[in-house]
């Protein structure tokens, strides 16, 4: 097998993507980041790689920098909070979300953020599904180039993408009966064991209507599960600390704190962590795979994690292995 490095692009360079939606992997020493309105910041995966299905970028706020409050008629924003401290517009009220934590914007629904000064770089990744917001902002930016643009000129631009643009927080509309926007505290929830790794669930297709979910896993050094296949699901892994080596289709790639790698549905993949403070976050896009960890984990409780018993199991979530 070889090893394989896809180099990732700035907001300025979409159009030269590699037109090809198979598993690759993304550096972020790679990265060259464009400069917008208080925001440094690079797409590390676009609709060119994934089929259309979601955008991921990498971005540093400066302090009290960030967009007005905003809603996308036809998008989901998820922020994961990678260093610093941020104030968040949630459903009418505004909190502080922090490394490790996860912001879930639904669709149609107010927010914003604001970098904020507790003496570390603001950081954050942003997964939009279904993608197609790198098109816009490789207009938004521009706008910013010679000083903050009219009002008009910003809606202007944002409607084109489906975008509603509040003047400010007080003039957001009123927060929807049942809203699904959400901040998920990473220290908070609950631990599961799962074949001697320790995963955390951050988003499930209940959180967010069977569309996504999302889980945080670490363990002992060397730990991986075998080389499998989702039929339904793609995943996109984000290193969030240490070393990790991923077996993407016939190449094995060697990932690092902030690179990114996508591992659509129907190609062969796994990974093993390859220090002992390697942790990474995998989103999966439709939901419903992340509730395979809960089941693993209360087997292990109750004592029935049997071979045959995971086999059925992993047959259940639509995972095959493959023979190599």
């Amino acid at each position: 097998m070889q090893n394989t490095q896809i180099s990732a692009h700035s907001l300025t360079e979409t159009s030269n993507l590699l037109d090809q939606t198979g598993p690759c992997i993304v550096h972020l020493a790679d990265m060259t980041l464009d400069h917008g309105p208080g925001e440094h910041g690079a797409f590390l995966l676009t609709g060119a790689q994934t089929d259309d299905r979601v955008t991921a970028s990498y971005c540093e706020v400066d302090i009290n920098a960030g967009p007005p409050p905003h809603a996308h008629a036809n998008a989901e924003e998820i922020f994961v909070i990678q260093s610093g401290a941020f104030e968040l517009l949630v459903n009418g009220e505004l909190v502080v979300a922090k490394a490790g934590d996860v912001a879930y914007m639904a669709r149609g629904e107010a927010h914003r953020f604001r970098g904020l000064d507790n003496g570390e770089a603001n950081t954050f990744n942003v997964i939009v599904a279904p993608s197609g917001f790198e098109n816009f902002l490789t207009r938004w930016y521009p706008l910013f180039e010679n000083g903050a643009p009219s009002m008009e000129d910003a809606i202007r631009l944002t409607s084109e993408h489906d975008i509603t643009l509040y003047p400010s927080d007080d003039a957001t509309p009123p927060v929807p009966a049942n809203p699904q926007t959400k901040v998920i505290r990473g220290d908070q929830q609950p631990e599961l064991s799962v074949m001697g790794a320790r995963v955390k669930v951050l988003l499930s297709a209940q959180d967010t209507e069977g569309c996504y979910g999302m889980v945080r896993v670490e363990g002992p050094r060397d730990f991986g599960p075998p080389v499998h296949i989702h039929e339904h699901e793609d995943e996109m892994f984000i290193v969030e600390t240490g070393q990790v080596e991923f077996t993407l289709d016939e190449e094995i790639v060697v990932a690092e704190k902030g690179d990114m790698v996508w591992a659509p549905r129907g190609y062969a993949h796994t990974f093993r962590l390859r220090s002992d403070d390697a942790r990474i976050l995998a989103f999966i896009t439709p939901g419903g795979v992340e509730e395979f960890f809960v089941e693993c984990d209360r087997l292990e409780a109750s004592g029935e994690a049997t071979l045959s018993a995971l086999i059925d199991l992993n047959a259940k979530f639509g995972m095959t292995f493959p023979a190599h």
